[in-house]
């Protein structure tokens, strides 16, 4: 993020850099929900778990509906402010996760590591168990096709809309069809 607001500074940023820098973070997005599921099932005790994980959904949640408002705000102000903004909320977001001292998430564990055969027999396992059970498989291949439609939206979107106000109610308004 800081990189891209450095290179609008400069007057160096082309189109296609902002698409790369959006499809980085979306990639490890795959990653990051499953690692937040691990981290709040280690962190939070048994009894808080529930508590904890209904939080995060409604810190998502409400990220989905402010974040966009923000943007807005920020891209009527400024476009470098706005990549200012993104890179200081990224640098924010890691320190906060160095703080993090919890040592079942960081410690290297020798006993549990991969077992390439028990890995794809489980990953084989798991493909025959969603095409043989039919609500899975349809289930599946729902998402993929919304994923399949839906995730060029935020990288083409900015060039059907007008003005930074009306990304950001389109984008807002997303996420409240998404919660109906």
């Amino acid at each position: 993020a800081f990189l891209l607001f450095l290179m609008f500074f400069l007057d160096v940023l082309q189109p296609w850099m902002l698409i790369v820098a959006a499809a980085i973070p979306a990639s490890f997005s795959a990653f990051f929900t499953p690692a937040r599921a691990v981290a709040i099932k280690t962190i939070v005790p048994e009894l808080l778990i529930a508590r904890a994980q209904s939080i995060s959904s409604t810190v998502q949640v409400l990220t989905g509906l402010v974040a966009p408002a923000i943007a807005g705000i920020l891209l009527a102000i400024d476009l470098q402010l706005a990549f200012l903004f993104q890179a200081a909320m990224f640098l924010i977001s890691i320190v906060c996760i160095w703080f993090v001292k919890q040592k079942e998430l960081t410690e290297k564990r020798e006993h549990g590591k991969l077992n390439k055969a028990v890995f794809i027999k489980n990953l084989k396992t798991g493909f025959r168990t969603i095409m043989t059970v039919p609500i899975l498989r349809g289930l599946i291949l729902y998402l993929v096709l919304i994923n399949f439609i839906f995730a060029p939206v935020e990288i083409l979107l900015p060039t059907y809309v007008s003005s930074a106000s009306q990304l950001a109610s389109i984008q807002i308004s997303f996420v409240i069809g998404i919660l109906l």
